[in-house]
């Protein structure tokens, strides 16, 4: 009787060992199939990344003694960034972001293009700046061809202000990254130790290299 026991306690044991080895296997199995995360290039500021081609699109929620949804936006304007605060009032904003677009007027956008929102206090009183930004990547064979563009607003009264438009262009790296710290922004070029730099001073951002 205890022999028939013991077998059995070796049978279930072993069958347990199987689901378990089977919920493993299909575990690894969907992260094998899962799509990839966009990746982290906006370092040292709270960002929200848009999603993956053909159409972008970003919603980021803004909260910091005033509450506004920033969102991406197609129409016949073009490619457009409205704020509504929490009363629902709407402002579109003065987005320039040569980094995404193929014209002027922000109807194209340029191949593997991202957008991405976000806030960082840069002036330390206490109320995050709101951060808009693109970073689009050359063709496969041409890597070097990468831009990237960073706008910055304040808020003045009921009204977001552009106070920043930042961009680079031709970087070399194959993953072109926003640096941001304390008041400054960089956007390395990876090409011969050249950093584009700019600091908020006075309310704007100044270019210091």
């Amino acid at each position: 009787m205890t022999g028939a026991v013991s077998i059995r306690e070796f049978v279930n044991g072993w069958r347990r060992a199987l689901r378990i080895s089977a919920m493993a296997l299909g575990l690894f199995a969907g992260a094998a199939n899962a799509k990839p995360n966009t990746p982290s290039y906006v370092i040292g500021a709270e960002v929200r990344y848009s999603n993956s081609q053909p159409i972008p699109r970003i919603s980021y929620q803004y909260h910091a003694q005033r509450r506004f949804s920033v969102n991406l936006h197609q129409g016949n304007a073009g490619w457009i960034f409205i704020a509504a605060d929490e009363t629902g009032k709407e402002q579109v904003l003065d987005v320039t972001l040569s980094a995404a677009f193929a014209d002027e007027y922000a109807f194209d956008l340029r191949p593997r293009v991202s957008f991405f929102i976000g806030k960082h206090d840069f002036d330390f009183d206490g109320i995050p700046e709101l951060i808009i930004g693109a970073r689009s990547l050359g063709p496969k064979s041409n890597q070097a061809d990468n831009s990237l563009s960073v706008n910055v607003f304040a808020l003045a009264g009921n009204d977001w202000v552009r106070v920043g438009n930042m961009d680079g262009h031709i970087i070399a790296s194959g993953n072109p990254r926003v640096q941001i710290t304390g008041n400054r922004v960089k956007i390395p070029r990876d090409w011969r130790g050249i950093v584009l730099e700019w600091v908020y001073e006075s309310g704007s951002f100044v270019n210091v290299r």
